[in-house]
């Protein structure tokens, strides 16, 4: 997470972008990241637990959940570091 967030946040100084910029992308990326190897690890045992085929389930489940959130959080931040003053 933290090489994946350093290389975004290089590219956006790079090819221009603000500081506000280069953070809320950066730390949205290294959100998403470790929240999708949590849920990654964990959703295949709670499917299991529950009597569901993991293999099946998981992969939908995954990348929808993960896509979602990881776009809500971006939005998220971003609108948090607008009303702090941040852009």
């Amino acid at each position: 997470a933290v090489v994946l967030s350093a290389g975004v946040a290089l590219r956006i100084a790079v090819f221009g972008g603000s500081l506000g910029d280069v953070v809320i992308i950066a730390l949205a990326m290294a959100v998403t990241v470790i929240f999708s190897v949590t849920f990654g690890a964990l959703a295949p045992l709670a499917l299991q637990r529950l009597g569901l085929e993991p293999a099946k389930v998981s992969g939908p489940l995954l990348s929808t959940v993960i896509d979602i959130l990881g776009v809500l959080f971006a939005c998220f931040a971003g609108v948090l570091a607008e009303s702090l003053g941040l852009f």
